[in-house]
């Protein structure tokens, strides 16, 4: 049985009253997040072996041109530490290169090489497909309401990170 939900509240409990971790929401998402990362990173694994995180600060460097890996991470809401290792990833294999920051001497600006871009041009029909495959059993209607749905609840969630950084900060 599945539980209710309504409109800005919370879940109905299950009409058992006994918890079912298949219909747990926090569940359901962690798994689909599984799955759809699983299947994303074979597909990139095929273009040079990019790992998930190596394609997003690809895709963001691309879109955005000269950034430090410190925008890159909170543009991409990937840790620093994943965002350095995929820096150095893709330097390595002549993806990026990075060049003095002339604002800040501490951090360097990240640029596509040309091998970059085209790579990051590889790709787009690739994650085009994955979605389009992904939005299959769903009309249009209901891929869009996915798509506002999961954009309000990341929306939420950032917004209580940031209060609750504020009142650790204490």
């Amino acid at each position: 049985m599945q539980a209710v939900v309504t409109l800005n509240g919370p879940p109905s409990p299950p009409a058992s009253g006994a918890f079912q971790l298949h219909e747990f929401m926090p569940h359901l998402l962690a798994i689909t997040a599984r799955r759809v990362s699983q299947l994303v990173s074979r597909r990139l694994a095929e273009i040079d072996g990019l790992t998930i995180a190596e394609w997003s600060v690809l895709v963001t460097v691309g879109q955005h041109g000269g950034m430090s890996q410190t925008q890159v991470s909170e543009l991409i809401s990937l840790d620093k530490v994943s965002v350095s290792r995929s820096t150095a990833g893709l330097v390595h294999r002549g993806l990026l290169r990075q060049k003095d920051n002339p604002r800040d001497g501490r951090s360097h600006l990240l640029a596509l090489t040309r091998k970059g871009a085209t790579r990051y041009e590889q790709t787009l029909p690739l994650v085009s497909e994955l979605e389009t495959m992904l939005a299959t059993p769903l009309s249009q209607r209901e891929w869009r309401a996915l798509r506002r749905t999961l954009g309000r609840l990341n929306t939420y969630l950032e917004a209580m990170e940031e209060r609750d950084a504020g009142e650790a900060s204490k």
